[in-house]
């Protein structure tokens, strides 16, 4: 049998077939359809695809022009709707026509970005923000709506279905079963309900001039670091909030809504903090009248539905109320909560991906939700940082562009072009928040990685390594701050700006400084020194005491430093406190940790605490003063400065009990409690010893003003010498001093 002949390479080529240019739009052919070869052809204009109709070489093109005989056709990508696709009121809006076959070989995306000048580029985004009018949202690429882009023909018929004659009296009728099946639940009275809110918080608002005062505290020392509101439009806002209450008959400015009135009420419980109680004529809110403030706020937002949440004034509100709540020293794990919520709701805002790319929302509007975004995540960073939980988000995840370094007065809603920045040597209402963003990713990988289980023995090198490069370049950012043209203002600025990035370094320093491998790895007991004592300088520099009297003349700042940095100043003596200890710790050596940038010894170091606790001493009676905080560090402070007997610690332990105790007498003189003769359980031994009993700690830290008061024997005098932990109540707390977490709240 035969084999069959052998097909010759001449005969299988003269068989293969010739690609055929292009002469159908590239729908029509792709869908095998006939085309008439017209911009838009006759089947894109029925399917409602004239957006679509695009040609590899223009309508009607000749089937030799453009190409040489027997040329293969270069393959074109698919051209899909999202690709093309401007976003603008809610709408894909899409190009009519693509002016060139260039645009199908380039990036997409490209397509959609404008190049006017001076807007500045970003990176194709993997979801969309979808404006529609002042609400944003982002889609992600799990939603259904991008899941659609895939589906190009099914998307583009689904859109234009109520337009096509076949179906639209179909589609008519499936949206009357919709609305009956899935009915909008309204509130009822919704309008009257609002305008009732809006009475509420008009009518709790303080006088004018209290209102104007701490509207000036506000944008003059608290709008730096955490930049919420755009300060031109806010100091407007109140102007023409105060004159609307000079004239109730007046009607309301379309402006000024709920949200203005929320965000007011927030901003004035913040800067009321600001406040020093020694000063007469000074303009405070009483705590009664905060808590109100914060509660109407609370109120308001709750009652907001869907889309209403999602508009850059509301999620200002929310900012602010997490600020309040933070000023108000709210528990960390509820602040952790609460912020890690808030960075989800600037996620569905699209407030994660930079809008430089985004049609339809203005320049101004484009920086104002950088601004806020960058707030969001550091308030997060911050407070997951000081509960050890990981952040809502990685530094993967932060990819905004930088601000401008110009003031607020500079960005105007109808500014068609953003201004030119200012160089970082000149001082701004943005430059802040610029300084503390360059280190932002940085530290958001520190605090995920302390947030994560680290094995000490071999995690110990890496994390001294990250701590040093923190160090190293917070100070060459300290290095670049401008000379100070507001002095009050911006020293209070650097200061936060100081332990906010230090917070990172000194976290990883004392991760292995209080570990089994302190002793081997000395660089970190020296980066925790510095960091320590830097943290508790700052009380220095804002006590008027011993500070500039040309540039603190008041406790406002000491105060408003006291309560944002609670847990680092305690944190920062009692870390002193343990390096105190080590003086007299056997087989520390402690002449290889002084160098030239740990100079200290340990009466210098004790100094520095005993500064910080007599700073806590005479604060007793002000809002953030916690005896919870005070009494151990007395404790442990008296205890570390001699290594003498057992018996010779307890009395110094109870030397610094006394010492509290004494210094609440002083702080409020004219109280009065009811005395408790009944023997102490642990001396049941003594019958004539009678110990004294106090209020609970919890009832003392509770009530501002409200302080533990001695309790005497019946001839007056003090039980010192036999006083004890448990006598005081304190197995309600837990006091563990080694152990503790970044930033543990003892509530």
């Amino acid at each position: 049998m035969s084999s069959p002949p052998a097909t010759s390479p001449k005969t299988a080529e003269s068989k293969s077939k010739r690609a055929r240019p292009t002469k159908s739009c590239l729908e029509c052919r792709r869908k095998k359809l006939k085309c008439d070869r017209t911009q838009p052809c006759m089947q894109c204009k029925k399917l409602g695809r004239e957006a679509l109709c695009t040609y590899a070489f223009g309508p009607g093109t000749p089937a030799g022009e453009g190409a040489e005989n027997g040329e293969r056709m270069v393959k074109r990508p698919r051209v899909e709707v999202s690709n093309l696709a401007s976003w603008g009121n809610g709408e894909q809006v899409i190009p009519s026509q693509v002016r060139s076959n260039e645009h199908l070989t380039q990036d997409p995306l490209a397509v959609r970005e404008r190049t006017v000048a001076g807007e500045r580029k970003s990176p194709a985004p993997s979801g969309k923000v979808y404006i529609q009018g002042s609400r944003s949202k982002y889609v992600g690429l799990g939603n259904q709506r991008a899941l659609l882009d895939h589906f190009a023909d099914e998307k583009s018929f689904l859109y234009a279905s109520f337009r096509d004659s076949e179906v639209a009296a179909t589609m008519t009728e499936i949206s009357k079963y919709h609305s009956i099946l899935n009915p909008k639940i309204r509130s009822v009275g919704q309008y009257s309900l609002s305008e009732a809110m809006f009475s509420q918080m008009l009518q709790a608002l303080p006088d004018n001039s209290t209102i104007n005062s701490l509207a000036r505290k506000y944008t003059s020392n608290l709008e730096n670091v955490l930049r919420v509101v755009h300060i031109p439009e806010y100091t407007k806002v109140c102007w023409e909030i105060t004159i609307m209450r000079q004239n109730p008959t007046s009607r309301r400015p379309a402006h000024i809504s709920e949200a203005t009135l929320a965000q007011l009420l927030a901003t004035l419980t913040i800067s009321s903090r600001l406040s020093d109680t020694s000063e007469a004529g000074v303009q405070q809110l009483p705590e009664a009248l905060i808590s109100q403030y914060l509660e109407l706020v609370k109120c308001w937002l709750e009652g907001l539905k869907g889309k209403q949440r999602i508009t850059l004034p509301v999620i200002r509100v929310e900012t602010l109320l997490l600020i309040a709540n933070m000023y108000k020293m709210k528990p960390l794990p509820q602040l952790w909560k609460d912020s890690g919520s808030l960075v989800r709701v600037g996620m569905v805002m699209g407030l994660h991906r930079d809008p430089e790319s985004i049609v339809g929302m203005s320049l101004f509007e484009k920086e104002q939700r950088r601004k806020i975004w960058q707030t969001i995540v550091e308030l997060d960073l911050q407070f997951s940082l000081a509960i050890g939980l990981p952040p809502a988000i990685q530094s993967t995840d932060f990819s905004l562009k930088p601000l401008l370094n110009i003031d607020d007065e500079d960005l105007t809603e109808g500014m068609i072009e953003y201004p030119n920045p200012q160089p970082q040597s000149i001082w701004t209402d943005a430059l802040p928040q610029i300084i503390l963003a360059s280190s932002l990713n940085e530290r958001l990988d520190t605090a995920n990685i302390l947030a994560r289980n680290i094995d000490i023995d071999n995690d110990a090198e890496d994390i001294l390594s990250r701590a040093k490069s923190l160090e190293q370049n917070h100070q060459a950012l300290q290095g670049t701050l401008p000379p100070r043209t507001k002095p009050r203002h911006t020293l209070f600025s650097n200061i936060l700006l100081d332990v906010f990035i230090r917070r990172y370094s000194l976290a990883l320093y004392r991760t292995v400084t209080l570990s089994e491998q302190g002793s081997n790895f000395l660089e970190t007991r020296k980066g925790n020194l510095r960091g320590c004592v830097a943290i508790l300088s700052h009380l220095d520099a804002l006590d008027p005491a011993v500070a500039d009297l040309d540039t603190i003349k008041s406790k406002n700042y000491l105060n408003v430093f006291h309560i944002l940095c609670k847990n680092d100043i305690n944190q920062a003596a009692l870390l002193l406190c343990y390096e105190i200890r080590s003086f007299r710790t056997p087989g520390r050596e402690q002449s290889s940790i002084h160098d030239e940038s740990t100079p200290w010894t340990k009466h210098s170091l004790t100094r520095i605490v005993e500064n910080t606790l007599n700073g806590y001493l005479q604060r007793i009676g002000e809002f953030g003063s916690d005896l919870k905080v005070i009494l151990p560090l007395s404790i442990v402070l008296h205890s570390v400065r001699s290594d003498g007997t057992s018996e010779g610690q307890r009395r110094l332990m109870i030397q610094g009990i006394e010492r509290v105790l004494l210094a609440c007498r002083k702080a409020v003189p004219d109280a009065r409690v009811s005395w408790d003769y009944s023997p102490h359980p642990s001396n049941a031994h003594t019958p004539n010893s009678q110990m004294l009993s106090t209020p609970s700690m919890q009832e003392t830290t509770n009530n501002v003003g409200s302080h533990l008061m001695p309790q005497h024997y019946a001839d007056g005098s003090l039980p010192l010498d036999d006083m004890s932990v448990d006598s005081l109540q304190f197995q309600k707390f837990d006091f563990g001093l080694l152990d503790w977490d970044f930033g543990q709240s003892w509530s």
